[in-house]
């Protein structure tokens, strides 16, 4: 008799954790500008082969999601950080922060979710 409720006990407890799994999507982003080449400056006559990040424009790569919370509640983020592609360090130089792009977090309620 023991057996039987603890088997219909263990039952019910895996009917109610897969009922509260939640729905969550991340994406991955970003631009990433890196060139090779063979600058001359101006009145030197030496040229250079380089590799450098930021012809155009500035890299970065960050990541997007948002996460089902249950109860019409939804958590979204953006986290986003700059990028130097040539040498693979981020921020846009030394002692940029690592998501000084952009870091944001929210919640939101479905109306009428209670």
């Amino acid at each position: 008799m023991k057996k039987r409720n603890a088997v219909a006990c263990a039952a019910a407890m895996a009917l109610l954790a897969s009922g509260a799994q939640a729905q969550s999507s991340v994406q991955l982003m970003g631009t990433v500008d890196v060139w090779a080449g063979s600058p001359e400056m101006a009145g030197d006559g030496a040229r250079r082969t380089v590799v450098n990040s930021g012809g155009l424009t500035t890299s970065w790569f960050g990541f997007k999601g948002s996460e089902d919370l249950g109860g019409g509640l939804k958590a979204n983020f953006a986290l986003t950080s700059f990028l130097r592609a040539d040498s693979g360090t981020p921020g846009r130089f030394t002692g940029d922060g690592f998501f000084s792009r952009d870091a944001s977090v929210s919640l939101r309620a479905r109306r009428g979710a209670r």
